[in-house]
């Protein structure tokens, strides 16, 4: 596996959990969509941890998916397989989906993979 793609960082009782693939835009290759399953199962199972609080490191919050990796799964109907003990980052999996709450801080526009499941957006200009 080459160098992780999310950071994880615990603060009190929040999980920062950054995309951190800036040279890439942030764009999901499928070992991030592996990291970060991993990081909402840690989440979910730490009883210190309240809540998750996803970010971006670099300028984009994600420039969507690295298509060709993504395309023969998505030609056959399904979604990547997730390592043990990781929850789907994007709840459509039942039974594999964080309880705790998880929000998302982006400062730019993002792509449909960030957008696919329901989250609130805090940026530079909010108060």
């Amino acid at each position: 596996m080459t160098a992780s793609r999310i950071s994880l960082e615990t603060r009190g009782h929040v999980l920062l959990i950054g995309l951190d693939r800036a040279a890439k835009r942030n764009a999901f290759d499928l070992q991030m969509y592996a990291e970060l399953g991993t990081a909402l199962g840690g989440l979910q199972r730490d009883e210190q941890l309240r809540c998750g609080l996803l970010f971006a490191h670099g300028p984009h919050f994600t420039g969507g998916i690295e298509l060709p990796q993504w395309l023969p799964y998505f030609r056959d109907g399904r979604m990547p397989p997730l390592p043990d003990g990781a929850l789907d980052p994007l709840a459509r999996e039942a039974g594999r989906t964080l309880a705790k709450p998880r929000i998302s801080a982006a400062r730019s526009s993002s792509m449909p993979i960030s957008a696919s499941r329901p989250m609130t957006r805090a940026s530079r200009r909010s108060k």
